[in-house]
């Protein structure tokens, strides 16, 4: 658990910038790596957003627990949120593509979505509305695959 998920979910909040004031870890689920962000960069709110309810409770509950004042529980889609978020997540979201699709209208102009990939077989090219991609991975621990930084314009 500490090692593939926790760990893991660091290598996120190491790209937290500290003028990143919002942040939204899109389909949540479990709470990665929305939460271990939210603990790790007090500064930074985190909106978890998890459309299922039974996982939201669990969300509830675990950032009731942890004393997290800077995470917001989302039981919703996130397709019906508002733009805004300087940066987002997502770890067991989608593939790429997918994933930018649902993150670019979340993020103001600058944001960038952090995209926990698999194995690349390249370079990915930048998608629509994207100004840089960057991918992320000289990380100290092993891990599944890099993060895919995509910045919006």
């Amino acid at each position: 658990m500490m090692r593939r998920h926790v760990i893991d979910c660091l290598r996120a909040a190491a790209l937290v910038r500290p003028e990143d004031r919002e942040a939204l870890d899109l389909g949540s689920g479990a709470g990665l790596p929305g939460l271990v962000m939210a603990i790790a960069c007090p500064h930074l709110h985190v909106g978890l957003v998890e459309a299922r309810r039974r996982r939201a409770a669990f969300l509830e509950l675990a950032a009731h627990e942890l004393g997290l004042p800077n995470v917001a529980i989302l039981v919703r889609r996130a397709e019906s949120l508002e733009a805004g978020a300087d940066l987002a997540t997502a770890r067991a979201l989608a593939p790429l593509d997918r994933a930018w699709a649902v993150a670019e209208p979340l993020l103001r102009p600058g944001g960038r979505l952090l995209h926990f990939s698999g194995p690349l077989a390249g370079s990915p090219s930048p998608p629509p509305r994207a100004s840089e991609v960057q991918v992320v991975a000289e990380f100290l621990i092993d891990s599944p695959g890099p993060i895919v930084i995509i910045r919006r314009q």
